[in-house]
């Protein structure tokens, strides 16, 4: 098992929100998805995703139905590439895998280590219209 040291940022945001993670290579690419959405408290809900294994737009696509394979199995990992989640909203997270040295815990894949900055998944949905549209169904 090795390990990484990966920056999570949602695309176009890098500098002003992001996480940086101790990561372990035999994760599989669906608990990946799993950790950047909860790192960035998104909810998961019923949403399609895939991995874009490079910074092209010809590049390979890793679609969510092969994503129970490992990092480490794919034989290669670029050092940048992107999840795209949630097609209808089109979020797209870069994941870059930077240099330095890193460990983790035994039995632990993912550890936050550094946090910066947050983003809202739905920023323009207003509570206070919700509850309207509540009451008008009654």
């Amino acid at each position: 098992m090795g390990v990484l040291k990966v920056k999570f940022a949602p695309n176009r945001r890098a500098r002003e929100v992001y996480r940086t993670v101790a990561l372990s290579t035999s994760c599989t690419f669906d608990d990946l998805c799993g950790y950047i959405l909860d790192l960035f408290d998104f909810d998961d809900t019923a949403h399609l995703y895939e991995f874009i294994l490079g910074t092209s737009r010809h590049s390979e696509r890793l679609r969510m139905e092969d994503c129970g394979i490992t990092l480490e199995s794919l034989g290669f990992l670029p050092k940048k590439f992107f999840l795209h989640f949630d097609f209808g909203d089109d979020w797209y997270f870069s994941i870059t895998i930077m240099q330095g040295n890193v460990s983790l815990p035994e039995g632990i894949e993912c550890k936050l280590l550094t946090s910066k900055g947050k983003i809202s998944q739905y920023p323009d949905w207003d509570e206070d219209e919700d509850e309207d549209d509540e009451e008008d169904e009654e």
